[in-house]
């Protein structure tokens, strides 16, 4: 059963707030930190915000008025699905912008698996019910945090799974993938850091995130961070 457009109204109305309870499970503003990818060349300024099941899950912990059911039914509904939220514009003199059509975008815009396949975004018409309201709903809310910026935001929507079956974009596997935007590449690598815990160099005590393997430094192999004593 696809969510009301009510429950979906109720759910995303929260999002701006960033708010985690005092135990959280997932760290929503590292997870906004890893998925929001930002590149200026020249006078263009481009924005790729993945959005993963973990996304919308450190976004649900700021909201106790939604049933777990709930919360469920709207991930299922989203999961045949990956999405990626991007805004593109030239700034012009003294600041101003410009910004890419929705159309513009969805001739431009593509997602890369791992192996070099490439996804243009899924026609509007093939889109379920619950997808389409969710674009309609981003807007405003987007528009509401970040002004005119987060209102030419556009929600694209590509396929979860690729050519070999397997999810294009899996934020906690091993991999990557790649968002083109026209020219211009913006790369995940998977698994997400703040989905991990961190890593440390146990030869030098410096500490990685969670997805780093080696020191870039000097190369050396990387360990899970010992636990926390506990205090008696």
């Amino acid at each position: 059963m696809s969510p009301r457009p009510v429950t979906l109204i109720a759910l995303l109305t929260m999002l701006p707030l960033g708010a985690s309870q005092a135990a959280p499970q997932l760290d929503f503003t590292g997870i906004v930190r890893d998925v929001e990818i930002m590149q200026k060349v020249d006078n263009q300024l481009t924005v790729t915000m993945w959005m993963p099941e973990q996304y919308w899950r450190a976004s649900f912990q700021s909201n106790n008025t939604l049933t777990d059911n709930a919360k469920e039914e709207f991930l299922e509904a989203l999961r045949p699905y990956t999405l990626v939220a991007v805004v593109d514009a030239k700034v012009g003199v003294a600041g101003a912008f410009t910004f890419s059509s929705a159309e513009t975008l969805n001739a431009k815009v593509r997602v890369e698996d791992s192996a070099g396949n490439t996804y243009a975004p899924i026609d509007a018409q093939d889109l379920s019910a619950s997808v389409k309201n969710l674009q309609q709903i981003m807007k405003p809310i987007l528009t509401n945090v970040m002004g005119p910026l987060g209102s030419n935001f556009e929600l694209m929507v590509f396929p979860a799974s690729g050519k070999n079956g397997e999810r294009i974009a899996d934020a906690t596997k091993e991999g990557s993938f790649t968002v083109r935007v026209g020219e211009q590449r913006f790369r995940y690598r998977l698994p997400l850091a703040s989905l991990l815990p961190p890593v440390v160099d146990s030869r030098t005590g410096d500490s990685f995130p969670g997805n780093y393997h080696f020191n870039p430094y000097t190369g050396a192999r990387l360990s899970p961070a010992p636990a926390p004593a506990e205090h008696k």
